[in-house]
């Protein structure tokens, strides 16, 4: 029991350690930690490749587990509290579609920049707001589509990149979209299948609440939690007509606004006022271009004031008609 008791203390104190040595990096106890772990191993990612395998491991073995307690210690418990429906139907196909679209989203990459040139992928415009035209990646030196983003990980630049996803190892982008939300929502549904499926038999039975109930209730509830809230902030991102990528892009759109900083000229394009020129009385401005390094000096233009006056013409409207926009190749 003491030597248990000490073993958690000392993962939790370095647990601590790591996640404080970004703020207090300066002291010598915490330089180690952020020198030598948390640059390496959790901001640097091009060192130790492997790393990235560490995640998707966890969730198999853990998935692993999981089907293993249930098939072995649990099933035996609960099998005369469950229909037909459920034994045969429910959680075998619940199972299935879960580990089968999980697969999917590991293998299955997406398209790259080298594949731009193919008709499909041509189907996204350059707003001259967020995405332009000829620009080109400083790491691969190719052309970057609109609605692209360089992954360090994977090393290419992924077509319609949302992030990369550390439980696949793999990039989401166009080509594995359907296979990644078909991934969430399925083990949602499943691990919140489980955990108030069991509520009930405990609440409506007389099973009670062993061991073996317990750790999976515990197990099934915390992951359910977690993938509830994941799930839902990706499609609200949808909703909105956005990517996790192009997220981060509108938010520093919408704070030069907030800011007094955006403008729009009359032919249309869109422009930041000078950092050392006050917000409202700017005449420097540059183009919302990250590779745009020109100054310019507008004279008939106007302040953006409302997100209204902001269009985002990757939003199509509704949440389904985005949904089939990134899952239609």
């Amino acid at each position: 029991m003491m030597f248990r008791i000490l073993l958690n203390i000392f993962v939790i104190s370095q647990i601590i350690f790591l996640l404080l040595s970004p703020t207090l990096k300066e002291f010598w106890l915490f330089s180690f930690y952020y020198q030598r772990i948390f640059v390496p191993f959790l901001k640097d990612d091009r060192k130790y490749k492997w790393k990235y395998h560490l995640v998707p491991i966890f969730y198999v073995t853990l998935y692993t587990y999981m089907v293993l307690l249930y098939f072995t210690k649990l099933n035996p418990i609960i099998k005369s509290q469950l229909t037909i429906l459920e034994r045969w139907v429910i959680i075998p196909f619940s199972l299935l579609i879960s580990l089968l679209s999980g697969i999917l989203t590991m293998r299955i990459r997406p398209e790259s920049s080298l594949g731009f040139n193919s008709s499909p992928y041509q189907d996204f415009e350059f707003d001259s707001l967020i995405f332009y035209p000829n620009t080109f990646c400083s790491t691969c030196r190719l052309e970057k589509p609109a609605r692209s983003k360089h992954c360090n990980i994977c090393n290419r630049c992924v077509l319609l990149s949302d992030h990369h996803c550390i439980w696949a190892n793999n990039c989401i982008g166009l080509g594995n979209y359907q296979y990644f939300y078909t991934f969430l929502v399925s083990n949602t549904l499943l691990l919140g299948y489980a955990f108030l499926r069991i509520i009930l038999l405990t609440a409506y039975s007389d099973i009670g609440f062993p061991n073996i109930v317990l750790t999976f209730l515990i197990l099934s509830g915390a992951f359910f939690a977690i993938l509830l809230v994941f799930t839902y902030l990706q499609f609200a991102l949808v909703y909105d007509g956005m990517t996790t990528n192009e997220k981060d892009k509108w938010f520093t759109i919408q704070e030069f606004m907030r800011e007094g900083r955006l403008i729009r000229t009359d032919n249309g394009q869109w422009l930041i006022a000078h950092p050392e020129e006050p917000a409202g009385q700017a005449t420097r401005f540059y183009s919302t271009n990250a590779y745009d390094h020109t100054i310019y000096c507008p004279v008939n233009f106007r302040p953006i004031t409302h997100h209204d006056e902001i269009p985002n013409i990757y939003d199509k409207g509704s949440f389904l008609k985005n949904l089939k926009e990134l899952c239609k190749y």
